[in-house]
C-alpha cells in the first residue's frame, strides 16, 4: 500500500522535489521500451534550479512494469510537489495510463501536461482527459512553471488563472478555464541580447548538472541544441510559429562547454569509446 505523501509545501531544501519530470514512451515501438530525458524538461529543470527550485527525472525501462509499480516507487520516494509530462500524439496513450495510476495513488499530486501535443489545442485536450490531467501549459513552460512552483498547492482557480498559457478545469463549475500566452523569458530579455548568444539565457541543462548520472551510464548519443526557432512558414510544422518564425542562438562558447562536458561524461562511463556521437536537434540546423 503506497502513503500518500506531503505534497503542500514550497521548495525548502535540496533534497525536497518541487516537479517530477516524465517522459513516457511509445509502447508501439520493439522492446525494449524506457521512459527517457527529453531536452524540453532538461531545460525547464536547469531554469527552475537557477531560480531555487529542484527538478527530479524519471529515467527507466518500461517493459515488465505491469501497473508502473516502479515509477509509482519512485514518486513514494522522491515525494514530488507535482508531476509533469511531456505530451507528444505518439505517446499520449502511455502519458494517459501513467497519469490515471498516479491520480489513483496520490490523488492531491497535480499533474501537469505540456509538450507539442498541447500548443495548438490545451482546451480540446483539458476537456477529453480531465479525469487525467489537472493541469495543461501551452508554449514556453518557464515563466508558468516558475510561477506555479512559488506557490503552495493546492493551487486555487483565480491563482492558476493569473498565469499566461495555462487551461484547466475550475473547481466551482467544472467548465474550461484557458490563459493566453505570456511573453518568454527572451521576449522579455529581447531589448539586451545579441541573437547570437540570446539563448544563453536559458541556463544549460548539462552544466547546470541536473540529469541523473545513470542517464550517462546507458546513454553513448547524446544530444544538443545550438539555436531555438525557424524562420520558415511550412503549414505542416508548428515550430516556427512557437518562436515568432525567429532564430535564437547559443553562443559558441555555450555550445563548446556542452560539447566538452558531454564528452568527458560519456568517457567517464565509457571510456572505450573512440568517438563520443553528439545529436543536434535544432529544428533549423
Amino acid at each position: 500500500m503506497l502513503c500518500t505523501p506531503d505534497y503542500n509545501r514550497k521548495a525548502t531544501s535540496k533534497q525536497q522535489t518541487d516537479i517530477l519530470f516524465c517522459f513516457c514512451p511509445y509502447a508501439g515501438h520493439p522492446p525494449p521500451h524506457r521512459f527517457d530525458i527529453t531536452l524540453g524538461a532538461a531545460y525547464l529543470g536547469s531554469y527552475l534550479k537557477e531560480h531555487g527550485f529542484h527538478a527530479s527525472f524519471y529515467y527507466g525501462m518500461y517493459d515488465n512494469d505491469h501497473g508502473f509499480r516502479q515509477i509509482l516507487e519512485f514518486v513514494q520516494t522522491t515525494k514530488p510537489r507535482s508531476v509533469g509530462f511531456t505530451v507528444y500524439g505518439y505517446n499520449l496513450p502511455e502519458t494517459t495510463a501513467l497519469s490515471g495510476e498516479i491520480i489513483h495513488a496520490y490523488p492531491e499530486l497535480p499533474i501537469i501536461w505540456g509538450g507539442p501535443e498541447i500548443r495548438y489545442k490545451p482546451g480540446k485536450i483539458i476537456d477529453r482527459y480531465r479525469q487525467f490531467v489537472d493541469l495543461c501549459i501551452a508554449g514556453e513552460g518557464e515563466k508558468p512553471l516558475l510561477l506555479l512552483m512559488s506557490h503552495t498547492t493546492p493551487w486555487s482557480d483565480e491563482f492558476l488563472a493569473s498565469i499566461p498559457g495555462v487551461c484547466f478545469i475550475g473547481k466551482k463549475d467544472g467548465k474550461i478555464i484557458q490563459s493566453n500566452p505570456g511573453s518568454t523569458v527572451l521576449q522579455d530579455n529581447a531589448g539586451h541580447l545579441d541573437p547570437q548568444s540570446a539563448l544563453d539565457t536559458y541556463p544549460s541543462p548539462y552544466l547546470k548538472g541536473i540529469i541523473p548520472e545513470n542517464y550517462f551510464r546507458d546513454k553513448t548519443v547524446v544530444g544538443i541544441l545550438t539555436s531555438r526557432g525557424c524562420p520558415f512558414k511550412c503549414i505542416y510544422c508548428q515550430f516556427s510559429s512557437l518562436t515568432d518564425h525567429k532564430v535564437h542562438f547559443h553562443s559558441v562558447d555555450r555550445v563548446l562547454s556542452e560539447i566538452e562536458w558531454i564528452r568527458n561524461k560519456v568517457l567517464q562511463f565509457h571510456p572505450e569509446k573512440e568517438d563520443v556521437m553528439i545529436m543536434v536537434y535544432d529544428e533549423a540546423l
